[in-house]
């Protein structure tokens, strides 16, 4: 990595700007050249930060439940970017395109150059390398939102993609009951207007998670409007390359100039991991005990929404289908329970319905592995509320698939009764039922802890943490309760 510093005042730099221009020629980019040119150590420090503190704006829209690239998580991020006088990335983020001018150019040195230094600060550490990946791929699709579609064309004309083919009219109509039918927010009405591209399965896996566009012989077709699935994975696949290439390698551009400058982005980097340990319960063979003696009850005071629901189907039907097994055993994992504890729970409903030798042979051996006791001996950890809504498929209630969160998932009539039984009044279900329609899931499971215990205001990020804190507010009522018995006798 070269450092210069260029004055684009002076005439005599007009054929660096040119060469510059080659480098950065669009707002949107892969980040797939190495910045080049001149800054000085403070300026690289300071723009570093920039970009992580930029970070941490997205990150706390996300964990504030706003629903993903919605208009409140936009305008939450927008405000605070205001707020912090961020005007880089206000730029960078709601008017992206691809200007010539030199605070243009300048902006997108400045991008390059702090992209690359948290490249480097966070290539080490797998931990660090996912929430870069995770947050940086935002930064692209908010990017990409706000591109015009010429800017787009652009993009994809700098970029080469060739990948991205546009299908005839001929093809268009061919298939245009299959489009139609397929196809997330398209509509006889702007069908005519709207681009086809025909990209190979492995570009899309979310649009195809989400039932969103017509697949045909191995192939999508992705709307002009939903390419920012296609793109964005092209950036993550990129950055996972970089990010591995930097850790193998990284010996090889030591530059003591910088390495103060990375030590220290290194541990302000820190902060952009969420801390779900504080969450999980360390486990004892007392603590397990006493939450299966009293498994029931802690259920349905105790458990979030999402794990109650999963111990419903589970004492009703006696069985779970693989992915409500998994996030209810990582649940319980994360309460405290212990491996034995857990078989056993699962072997007495299981065996209901099949022989013991059954269960072992086909589920005992999963829970042994997320304990980390069997296969590649993992210690899996319990997912956050973004993990499950973010990476766990849809349930399908016809295949007696329950799992995912209520908040996100569940229509709403299937929740108020829900909220009913749990004993919530009328004028807090509205409340709950009108935040999930607006798509703060996390919110409004943050309202469901506030009028099932009290109303304690917190705000939910993860199941284990509802567990936790739960048991804090019970326990410490309990313990309100026997000192007023004292009182009184």
């Amino acid at each position: 990595m070269n450092i210069v510093v260029y004055d684009f005042n002076d005439t005599a730099t007009c054929s660096a700007k040119k060469e510059l221009l080659k480098l950065y020629p669009h707002d949107l980019t892969f980040f797939e050249n190495r910045p080049d040119g001149i800054f000085n150590l403070k300026e690289i420090e300071e723009f570093t930060e920039q970009r992580l503190q930029v970070m941490m704006i997205i990150k706390e829209a996300t964990d504030l439940g706003f629903e993903y690239m919605s208009e409140d998580w936009n305008k939450h991020i927008f405000d605070m970017l205001t707020t912090h006088h961020l005007q880089d990335y206000i730029r960078l983020f709601y008017h992206a395109d691809f200007k010539t001018s030199l605070d243009d150019i300048e902006r997108r040195r400045r991008d390059f150059l702090s992209h690359y230094m948290l490249v480097l600060a966070c290539c080490s550490n797998e931990t660090k390398r996912n929430y870069l990946i995770r947050l940086e791929a935002d930064m692209f699709h908010v990017k990409f939102n706000n591109l015009p579609d010429a800017g787009v064309r652009e993009f994809i004309r700098i970029n080469n993609v060739r990948m991205l083919k546009l299908i005839s009219n001929d093809e268009k109509s061919k298939y245009r009951d299959d489009l139609l039918n397929c196809t997330d927010r398209l509509t006889t009405s702007n069908f005519d207007s709207t681009d086809f591209y025909k990209v190979p399965y492995t570009s899309a896996p979310e649009l195809i998670q989400n039932l969103d566009c017509f697949v045909r012989r191995g192939f999508v077709y992705v709307p002009h409007y939903l390419s920012v699935y296609v793109f964005k994975n092209i950036f993550i696949g990129y950055l996972t390359n970089r990010l591995l290439y930097y850790c193998d390698n990284l010996k090889h551009f030591f530059e003591p100039r910088l390495q103060e400058i990375i030590d220290r982005t290194r541990y302000s980097s820190n902060k952009m991991i969420s801390d779900d340990s504080n969450y999980v319960t360390k486990t004892t063979v007392d603590n397990s005990k006493k939450i299966l003696e009293s498994f029931d009850t802690v259920a349905q005071t105790s458990f979030p929404l999402c794990s109650r629901n999963l111990v419903d189907v589970m004492q009703r039907f006696h069985h779970l289908k693989y992915n409500g097994r998994q996030l209810l055993q990582l649940f319980l994992k994360g309460i405290g329970l212990t491996v034995h504890d857990c078989l056993t729970l699962f072997r007495n409903e299981f065996t209901k319905i099949m022989t013991e030798d059954h269960f072992q042979k086909e589920y005992g051996y999963y829970i042994e592995y997320n304990y980390g006791l069997k296969g590649s001996k993992i210690n899996v950890p319990p997912p956050n509320c973004m993990d499950i809504i973010e990476n766990y498929p849809p349930a399908n209630h016809n295949r007696r698939e329950f799992h995912g969160c209520p908040f996100k998932e569940w229509d709403i009539p299937c929740l108020e009764r829900r909220l009913a039984h749990c004993g919530i009044s009328n004028e807090e279900i509205t409340q709950i039922s009108n935040l999930t329609k607006e798509g703060h899931a996390q919110v409004a499971c943050s309202k469901f802890f506030e009028y099932t215990h009290g109303g304690t205001e917190i705000h939910i990020s993860h199941p284990n943490q509802f567990y936790k804190e739960s048991r804090k507010y019970f326990t410490k009522t309990e313990k309100v309760t026997e000192e007023q018995k004292s009182i009184n006798v």
